[in-house]
């Protein structure tokens, strides 16, 4: 019996992942693939979680297939992380049996699976093109879903205003921070193997990202981090704030960094939405204690 499926198509920018421009390491829990040449490859079976596939076809006629079974129905997610690669590389997924090849740059989302079904991606070397030695790089498995997605810091005595430079600021460092979320499939199961990537403008004149922190999703679908920025000299904003007794002020300079997180395995899909809403914390850079009442708060 044919089951009436439902495949979302996204497009993507033609951009290598930008997170693993900045160090990520692209590894996935498979050791290897195996094909037998003929049209009717031998898929590994993959564990139940999101993927990142790293390799590379060994000659023309090489298969390499992989299957991924849907346990509780979820959307299952197959980006291409190395568009490029397929000017001589066809990537191909199967639903129901009936192989379709995905378009150049596209971002595949099967829905409206049974709790059970499969979904195989099957990767070949296109034979009217030679042959290049080129690796691939596929994220497939459960599509990831953020949420609480959170970042904190120390807390900060002695602290700047809040929304002096038009962005709110309540959270304040000297350059420690953490940031976790949660992940899940498209079910609410907690997904493993997904990577949450920081992405943080070092300051308002900075026009692209500049810092970036990669946390990997671990057996509970939870990605955690805790890291040290750069110290910064010379920040664009100064403030100056009455101690508590009032007879002493701060007189403080600091960035206002803008940040966002989005999912390193969708993508720049998702970095391009995400970027839409940053948030922003304060950097401070330096601190000075004077006598006497600030001339403002």
């Amino acid at each position: 019996m044919n089951k009436n499926k439902k495949i979302i198509l996204g497009t993507l920018a033609s951009a290598v992942l930008l997170a693993g421009s900045c160090g990520v390491n692209a590894q996935g829990d498979v050791a290897g693939v195996v094909g037998n040449g003929s049209d009717v490859p031998v898929c590994q079976a993959l564990s139940d979680q999101v993927h990142l596939l790293t390799n590379a076809l060994t000659n023309k006629y090489d298969v390499h297939c992989y299957s991924f079974q849907a346990i509780r129905g979820q959307k299952v997610l197959l980006v291409n992380q190395m568009p490029d690669t397929e000017r001589f590389m066809k990537i191909e997924y199967s639903v129901d049996g009936q192989w379709r090849t995905r378009s150049q740059n596209e971002t595949t989302v099967v829905s409206d699976l049974n709790p059970g079904d499969s979904v195989k991606v099957r990767v070949t070397h296109r034979h009217d093109q030679p042959y290049q030695a080129a690796s691939y790089k596929l994220s497939f498995g459960s599509y990831p879903i953020m949420s609480d997605v959170t970042l904190i810091g120390p807390p900060v005595v002695n602290r700047v205003p809040v929304a002096d430079t038009g962005w709110v600021v309540g959270l304040q460092t000297h350059g420690e921070l953490t940031y976790q979320l949660q992940y899940s499939d498209s079910v609410g199961a907690p997904l493993k193997g997904s990577q949450a990537v920081l992405t943080m403008y070092s300051n308002l004149k900075a026009e692209e990202p500049d810092l970036y922190k990669v946390a990997p999703a671990d057996d509970a679908g939870k990605a955690r981090l805790t890291f040290k920025l750069d110290k910064c000299y010379s920040g664009e904003h100064f403030s100056e704030r009455n101690d508590i007794r009032g007879t002493h002020y701060w007189l403080s300079n600091y960035n206002v960094v803008r940040w966002f997180v989005y999912d390193g395995y969708i993508g720049p899909e998702d970095l391009k939405e995400k970027s839409k809403v940053p948030a922003a914390f304060a950097h401070i850079c330096s601190q000075q204690l004077n006598r006497g009442r600030a001339g403002r708060w």
